[in-house]
This record gives structure tokens, sequence and C-alpha cells, in this order.
């Protein structure tokens, strides 16, 4: 005797199934150029946080070399007092490289992801000259705020 099970399951899955549509979007349109002064700036931040890394892996390098070099006399015509002097200094000033790029990680404020798009989408600040100030690197903004006092 042969069975036979006949099933719907177009009407089965049907029956149960709720569809929902959530397609409301949000456009922004911006220059190219705005786009990438506000993308740049976002970019430095992001590096900044982790501009650490260079000066903490000379920072080991140097120590582990002092402490297990074995200098020898006359290398490329120097005793090796000097050459050991030269590699603590070298020492001294990656740890003040690290112990700065650390400080500004740790201070630098970052945009979030939302904050940077709400940047994109914000038409309030475009022509002020903060802004145009803003997207320059620190030295630059520098310079230009402290003329701008020179002159007031």
């Amino acid at each position: 005797m042969e069975s036979t099970i006949n099933l719907n399951l177009g009407n089965e899955i049907l029956e149960g199934t709720e569809v929902s549509t959530n397609v409301k979007q949000q456009i922004i349109v911006v220059p190219k150029d705005r786009a990438k002064l506000i993308l740049k700036e976002y970019e430095e931040q992001q590096k900044g946080k982790v501009d650490w890394v260079s000066p903490i892996a000379l920072v080991i390098t140097i120590l582990a070399t002092l402490l297990t070099a074995d200098f020898k006399d006359k290398v490329f015509g120097l005793d090796k007092g000097i050459w050991q002097g030269l590699f603590i200094w070298l020492l001294i000033l990656s740890i003040c490289w690290c112990v700065y790029r650390i400080y500004i990680a740790a201070t630098q404020k970052c945009k979030s992801v939302d904050e940077v798009v709400e940047e994109l989408r914000d038409n309030e600040h475009i022509n002020s000259l903060d802004y145009k100030i803003e997207s320059l690197p620190r030295l630059k903004k520098w310079l230009v705020r402290f003329f701008q006092k020179k002159n007031e």
C-alpha cells in the first residue's frame, strides 16, 4: 500500500508570516572637499589613538639591546662606553616620545561615527571661519589663531 503526503507549503508559510517594512532613508549630500576634510580629521583622530605603538616597540627594542648586548671596543671608531651611552640616550628619548604619544592618545577626544555623520549633515558652520580653522592640522590652527589675535 502506498501512502502519499500532500503539503501545500506556500499557504502554510504565508499563514503564519508577518512582513514589516522600514525603508525610510535620510540622504546627505555634501561637496567632496568638505567630506574629505571631515573624514581626514576623523582619520587623524583615530590614528592618534594608536600612535604610541611604534615608540613602545622602539623602547622595548633598545632596552633589549642594552640588556643583552656585549659592546665591543672600536666599532666604527667608537669605544664601547660611547656606544652604551648612545643607546642609553636613545632609550631616554624613546621613553619620552612614548610617554608623549600615550598622553596624546589618552587625552585626545575622538568623534564617534554618529558625530561625523552629524557634522556631514550640519549646514550651519560650513562657511564659518572656525570650521575652516578646525579642519587644519594643529600647528596651522595655532598659527592662524595667533595671527588672528595679533590683527585684532
